[in-house]
């Protein structure tokens, strides 16, 4: 499994087209030859569009024999893993989903390289039952938006 494959440098992928060629094996800095399993898998995740990715070459791209593009997650999904992971936050989470919302739009409006996903709801509602959801809402730099 490599997560975020496309954080990686490219000179730190290039090992993979061996490996995954039909011989099946890497070279080590020591010249050793490692073969790869016979039941070996390959599994890659990677989050397209975040700061500091890069596309895959397309060589090591076509070794991969599905692609899976996941759709983002619903309101009522992210609701759910909130309130399980911050119970505390049951009675504002339609208002963390609304300013979660007003974010992305200004994101997408504005292209900005910038992301917001559920785990930054998850940890503005953690610092909140602390600070409350106000004052924590400016720590997270979401000051523009209004509750």
């Amino acid at each position: 499994m490599f997560e975020e494959i496309n954080f990686a440098k490219p000179q730190y992928l290039a090992f993979l087209n061996s490996l995954l060629d039909d011989n099946g094996f890497v070279r080590l800095d020591n010249g050793e030859i490692v073969k790869r399993h016979k039941n070996f898998r390959f599994f890659a995740t990677m989050n397209i569009g975040y700061y500091g990715t890069k596309e895959l070459n397309q060589a090591l791209f076509n070794w991969f024999g599905a692609v899976l593009e996941i759709a983002a997650l619903s309101d009522e999904a992210i609701s759910h893993m909130l309130i399980a992971r911050v119970p505390s936050c049951k009675n504002v989470v339609d208002k963390i989903l609304s300013v979660y919302h007003k974010i992305k739009k200004k994101i997408e409006a504005e292209n900005l390289d910038i992301v917001i996903s559920p785990r930054n709801l998850e940890y503005w509602a953690r610092l909140a039952k602390y600070e409350g959801y106000i004052k924590s809402c400016g720590k997270n730099n979401y000051t523009r938006c209004k509750m």
